[in-house]
């Protein structure tokens, strides 16, 4: 398995700001730097949240209900880091399965998600950024992509890693 990281510089308002990417394997269908245009999705929560909003920090993983079972890894750690430690920023799931409901999406997941599953019901984003290998978690800072990686997150190490990784983009967790 190989590992990249590239270094991205991304201009926002007249600001330099650093995009860092962490890659394994799957090819997603958009990059570190590409904006991500304003999203509404509904959330198991109950709540509307915006993908992609001005302003906001956002760790968003983007899934599709029976991702493989080697992807399991990735969503798993990230359930790991949820339980223990609480985000500095908007951290949710955001799922796209065709017909699909909030409920029904919420149990096809084998691990229970402890942080909130919103639902792409129209597979809006899917189709706008041409999604594609989930899952896949990416850092927005005002709906630009600064930080993303799909790798196995099956170890407190490589958990740490990430966490380390979040931060160095503006995204801390703190311990609960």
């Amino acid at each position: 398995m190989v590992i990249a990281i590239t270094l991205l510089e991304a201009c926002e308002s007249g600001e330099a700001q650093r995009a860092r990417v962490e890659k394994v394997d799957n090819y997603h269908g958009f990059h570190a730097g590409d904006s991500v245009p304003p999203t509404m999705v509904r959330c198991a929560s109950g709540r509307t949240r915006t993908v992609g909003a001005v302003g906001a920090l956002q760790l968003i993983t983007l899934s599709t209900p029976g991702d493989c079972s080697s992807c399991l890894a990735h969503l798993a750690g990230l359930e790991a880091i949820a339980r223990n430690y609480r985000a500095a920023g908007d951290d949710y799931v955001v799922a796209w399965s065709p017909g699909a409901s909030l409920s029904g999406i919420q149990r096809t997941y084998a691990i229970t998600p402890s942080r909130d599953v919103c639902l792409d019901s129209a597979g809006a984003l899917w189709d706008r950024l041409d999604i594609q290998h989930t899952p896949v978690s990416v850092v927005l800072s005002s709906g630009r992509i600064v930080y993303m990686t799909d790798k196995a997150l099956s170890s407190e190490a490589s958990q740490a890693r990430l966490m380390a990784d979040l931060a160095s983009v503006g995204f801390p967790f703190f311990r609960r």
